[in-house]
């Protein structure tokens, strides 16, 4: 009798390059490896299985090229026949499926400003998680530690501009298998604390006043500088904390504002509640003539003052 031989190839080995983590959109590419030397024209079926769906693409070639998605993860599986599949397939390879994680997320700051807060005032740190990502869960790092796992994309920070910290952030989605990669690094430009001019506030002409910035900012002295506002003159040339100023009546009503300025960021200007007081010399009076006058005799009193004043009023008391 004759006999029908029927050769089946041996059952393939599935493999995945790269085989660590992808990142949702690249490419990846499946190789189903077969020893097909003595196989005419081998085909392969690449089976995609989810769940219970499997679907088959044919190819003649034993590379699958695939796009990685986030939301589609399919087990891969492979056969291998000969002349262009008429002869009976192999045994399904062994499974094989991609690691895929989220693009990198994009961190910012709550604020309009680029982060530009005052020391001690809360702020919130934002991680927003690529549209692919599903149910994301985030980790935020502070100054390369991460932080605990959380469903929220909001870390509320309090200014330290002791401390000022670098913020990153990376998020898994609900379908991922790895964290993304971490996102850039960002920090919040942290102003001092408004702070209060402290000094008197009353003066006779010609008196020094000397006032002081004071914050409740903790300022590293050597490295931090001051502006001052007298009245409505930006006083040039003096950076430091201490302020000195010759009283003049003109003075009289000023107001004396001040603000720190450290690593370049300027604290906002104090409040127009230090307002200064500043009244002429104590006066004395001449009369003329000098001495003795005979009663019933006119004589001239002058208020004299050392301050120059403009349109001077004077008030004679009997």
């Amino acid at each position: 009798p004759d006999f029908e031989i029927t050769v089946i190839p041996q059952r393939p080995t599935m493999s995945i390059n790269p085989d660590e983590v992808v990142t949702h959109g690249e490419t990846y590419e499946l190789t189903c490896s077969s020893a097909t030397e003595n196989i005419p024209s081998p085909q392969y079926n690449f089976l995609l299985q989810r769940g219970d769906n499997v679907q088959v693409i044919e190819s003649n070639s034993n590379i699958l090229v695939r796009v990685a998605d986030l939301n589609d993860q399919p087990e891969y599986r492979c056969q291998v026949a000969a002349d262009d599949g008429e002869e009976p397939f192999s045994e399904i390879s062994n499974a094989v499926s991609p690691l895929v994680r989220p693009n990198i997320p994009e961190i910012s700051f709550n604020n309009p400003t680029s982060g530009n807060v005052e020391d001690m005032a809360s702020f919130e740190v934002i991680c927003t998680a690529p549209s692919e990502a599903i149910e994301p869960v985030f980790v935020f790092i502070v100054d390369g530690v991460e932080r605990e796992e959380q469903d929220s994309n909001v870390l509320s920070v309090t200014a330290n501009i002791e401390d000022n910290d670098n913020y990153a952030c990376k998020v898994i989605s609900d379908d991922a298998a790895e964290f993304s990669e971490p996102s850039a690094e960002i920090s919040p430009r942290i102003r001092p604390k408004k702070g209060v001019v402290v000094g008197p506030r009353d003066y006779t002409d010609m008196d020094v006043g000397v006032f002081e910035c004071q914050t409740p900012s903790v300022l590293p002295a050597p490295f931090a500088s001051y502006r001052w506002v007298f009245g409505e003159t930006e006083i040039d040339g003096v950076s430091s904390k201490i302020f000195n100023q010759l009283m003049r009546p003109g003075d009289n009503g000023a107001v004396v504002r001040c603000a720190c300025i450290l690593n370049g960021e300027v604290a906002d200007l104090s409040d127009n509640e230090f307002v200064l007081s500043v009244r002429p010399k104590t006066p004395s009076v001449i009369l003329d003539p000098e001495g003795p006058i005979d009663d019933q005799t006119p004589f001239d009193a002058i208020c004299n003052t050392e301050s120059n004043l403009p349109s001077p009023l004077y008030t004679f008391i009997l």
